[in-house]
């Protein structure tokens, strides 16, 4: 898990750190890895992985806006408990990110980026 996290901070330039975070956190969450109702330690969590508390909070932002994490002021953030309406809710959007994520990429990839996929496919 944090092996995954490292070498996506590290080798993809394309993402922030944030960026990173995020998605790591959102599929930490949605496989189970995070606990539902787990407490959420920013302090642990930047010392973990090696990066300053602004990106990491920035990331729990976004998880949180996607309804993956709840913050309680003076007791701090938590995992949520997940039902089957939230888990379709949320595909639902992932669904609609990510087509549109690959929309963009596929505008916008570049002849050296387009070559090196043509040579995986082959």
């Amino acid at each position: 898990m944090n092996r995954e996290l490292n070498r996506s901070l590290t080798s993809d330039k394309e993402y922030t750190k944030s960026e990173s975070l995020t998605e790591f956190l959102i599929e930490a969450i949605v496989a189970g890895e995070m606990v539902p109702g787990s407490k959420i330690s920013e302090p642990e969590l930047a010392k973990h992985f090696q990066v300053s508390r602004g990106p990491l909070r920035e990331a729990l932002m976004r998880v949180e806006g996607l309804g993956l994490i709840e913050r309680i002021p003076h007791v701090g953030a938590r995992v949520i408990q997940f039902s089957r309406e939230k888990l379709l809710d949320l595909y639902a959007v992932r669904e609609a990110l990510e087509g549109m994520a690959a929309r963009l990429a596929a505008r916008h990839i570049t002849d050296m980026e387009l070559a090196g996929l043509e040579t995986l496919l082959s």
